[in-house]
């Protein structure tokens, strides 16, 4: 069984021709990386694949399971314990610290707490030192390492990250993919990232194209 099946899947947003996208069938453990021009639908599809933008046609299956046969709440609960997701706004909850960021994102996945493990996560990109500091506080670069490291607390069978090194220099960009990469591989998780950036596609098993362009 694969990890993630994508079929037939096309989304409409309103007033805009309807997006065609990619069949895919993705492995256990793989690693892909997404490219293409703005407006190819590399975020969409992440989205249609996180189970939080239901597809226009077409069916879209995670661990063996339907998006579309579940509620909203099944969904809510699946996507937490499944899915690990790094988006371009980060989405860090401002009213925590970025360490309670990570130990709440544990939770929600059904694991313990492990204190250790999310200092570690900091600590390999570091920003072990902005551990108790609020997501308001961080620069943008610090907001993406943070977020990215939160993904992959919980331990997820599938990372998903948009865009994950947009705002990061060349060196903490290998750096963020690198323990991306590393903690799918300890927990066995596939990996599917959208870039434009040309210096992290090389880290990838496989390159999925959308659009035209390069």
């Amino acid at each position: 069984m694969h990890l993630v099946e994508c079929q037939d899947v096309s989304h409409s947003f309103p007033g805009a021709p309807e997006l065609p996208l990619p069949d895919l069938a993705i492995g256990t453990g793989e690693r892909v990386v997404v490219t293409g021009p703005s407006g190819s639908g590399k975020t969409t599809l992440l989205q249609i694949l996180a189970g939080l933008l239901p597809p226009t046609r077409g069916e879209v299956r995670v661990a063996g399971v339907d998006w579309a046969s579940l509620t909203r709440n099944d969904r809510d609960r699946r996507r937490g314990r499944t899915v690990g997701i790094v988006f371009q706004s980060f989405n860090l909850i401002t009213a925590i610290s970025v360490l309670d960021n990570l130990r709440l994102a544990r939770r929600l996945a059904g694991h313990p707490q492990d204190d250790e493990l999310c200092r570690g996560l900091l600590d390999g990109i570091g920003i072990l030192d902005l551990a108790h500091r609020a997501p308001a506080r961080l620069s943008r670069g610090e907001a993406q390492r943070a977020a990215i490291a939160r993904a992959v607390s919980g331990e997820p069978k599938l990372l998903l990250a948009d865009e994950p090194t947009s705002a990061l220099d060349a060196g903490n960009a290998a750096s963020v993919t690198g323990l991306l990469l590393e903690r799918a591989a300890a927990s066995g998780a596939g990996v599917i990232v959208t870039t434009h950036d040309e210096r992290i596609a090389g880290m990838f098993d496989r390159r999925v194209q959308l659009g035209c362009g390069p």
